[in-house]
């Protein structure tokens, strides 16, 4: 038997032959799994201050089995989603850029070329992006993701069938890097679902390979139950993987596509950059991630929310009013007609009780609350006046109100 070399033993995928390639990238996926499991909780953690509901997974089947009214006490004042939402009408959704070719004294021949690729540029951010419209529109939903999580990535792939760019937002959990590697990793890999159908046809599997992927795992769903009955499709794991090259001549770049350990693509890569999009909120001091307003201000808003919470239910307490009634003399189907109101029963001749209207909380305990709520907007760095869409006083003129803002925003402008 033919012992393997010491680097193929070690996992660099990129050194081995092309068809145990993918095997090599499937034990890497399946080791980042297990050992980055805190990224993905931190990432459900994030996405249910969002959406003010109990999730459990990032997945849609996270949202098909959880009830939307059931969350209503995990986020009740929506401060991360208020947040995220002013940072991306702040940022993300004014800007439109586009690619510009220009020329500088050329010929009139370069000068129709630089107007063609202008063309062709603009024709690619205007074609539709799966379900959004074109990409400024994908690009505002990649903004709420990397406001909220603090990295976006967004997978761009050239579409031969179809013959276009295509742009996909990446979870941040289904995207591992080594953390050995640091800031600047030359490896990543991705994991994706994809149906056997469309894997067998896309890359045209035959004989042994094709069995092998048909006999492929289901695909992980993050939040979805075992053993869950009937599906439209078998969907299994694509896994991803590129080594980006060590120089222009070395010649070491590799990108590689696996299906349950498959090979079905392989090939050079020689672009110094990986085909991601990264949008960085607060990049980490060290390492490939960065942090969000989930992870800035989660803490204070449930602080603001479990004084909210508080408040609400003694209000409820004390609002309820206390009757008293002499025994006997009221049947006790009519007591149930008010729930607001609580029925005590005195005996007959005896003295009802002196009582005492007690009100709920002071005004302190209020000012306590909106002093939780402005440390939180001071804490993210974003102007709760913009967020909630009102005037300070003596502050009248937009051109103002926009330069105020900006301002109480100056943390937001290396965004």
């Amino acid at each position: 038997r033919k012992r393997q070399p010491k680097l193929e033993q070690e996992g660099q995928w990129y050194t081995q032959p092309e068809e145990q390639q993918a095997m090599t990238v499937r034990r890497l996926v399946d080791g980042f799994k297990a050992s980055q499991g805190a990224r993905r909780a931190g990432y459900i953690r994030n996405l249910e201050a969002f959406e003010g509901r109990y999730l459990g997974g990032y997945s849609a089947h996270a949202y098909s089995e959880t009830d939307g009214s059931a969350g209503f006490a995990r986020e009740r004042l929506r401060l991360i989603r208020s947040a995220v939402q002013t940072a991306v009408a702040n940022i993300y959704a004014p800007q439109k850029p586009k690619p510009q070719f220009q020329t500088l004294g050329a010929t009139w021949a370069v000068r129709r070329r630089a107007q063609r690729l202008d063309k062709i540029c603009e024709g690619v951010i205007n074609q539709r992006q799966g379900r959004w419209v074109n990409v400024w529109s994908l690009m505002i939903d990649a903004g709420t993701e990397a406001a909220l999580q603090g990295v976006a990535a967004i997978m761009v792939q050239a579409d031969k069938a179809e013959k276009r760019i295509v742009h996909k937002l990446v979870a941040l959990p289904d995207l591992f890097t080594d953390p050995a590697q640091g800031r600047n990793p030359r490896d990543i890999f991705l994991r994706e679902p994809i149906a056997i159908d469309e894997a067998i046809g896309r890359f045209n599997l035959k004989g042994a390979e094709a069995d092998a992927v048909m006999r492929a795992p289901a695909y992980e769903w993050y939040g979805a139950r075992q053993n869950e009955g009937r599906r439209a499709t078998k969907v299994v794991e694509l896994q991803y993987a590129w080594h980006l090259p060590s120089g222009p001549e070395v010649g070491d770049g590799r990108w590689c596509m696996g299906v349950n350990g498959v090979t079905v693509d392989s090939d050079e890569w020689t672009a110094p950059a990986f085909p991601f999009v990264f949008l960085l909120w607060e990049p980490h001091r060290d390492g490939f991630w960065a942090s969000g307003i989930g992870d800035e201000g989660g803490a204070m808003s449930a602080e603001a929310d479990d004084i909210d919470l508080r408040l609400h239910m003694r209000e409820v307490i004390a609002a309820h009013t206390v009757t008293f009634y002499e025994e006997g003399s009221v049947k006790p189907d009519d007591l149930m007609v008010n729930d607001a109101h609580v029925g005590v029963a005195v005996q007959k001749g005896a003295m009802p009780p002196q009582t005492t209207v007690v009100p709920a909380f002071s005004p302190m305990e209020l000012e306590f609350l909106r002093q939780k709520i402005s440390m939180f907007w001071d804490a993210i760095g974003i102007s709760q006046v913009s967020a909630a869409a009102r005037r300070e006083q003596g502050v009248n003129s937009g051109v103002a109100i926009r330069t105020l803002n900006d301002t109480k925003a100056g943390r937001q402008l290396v965004k």
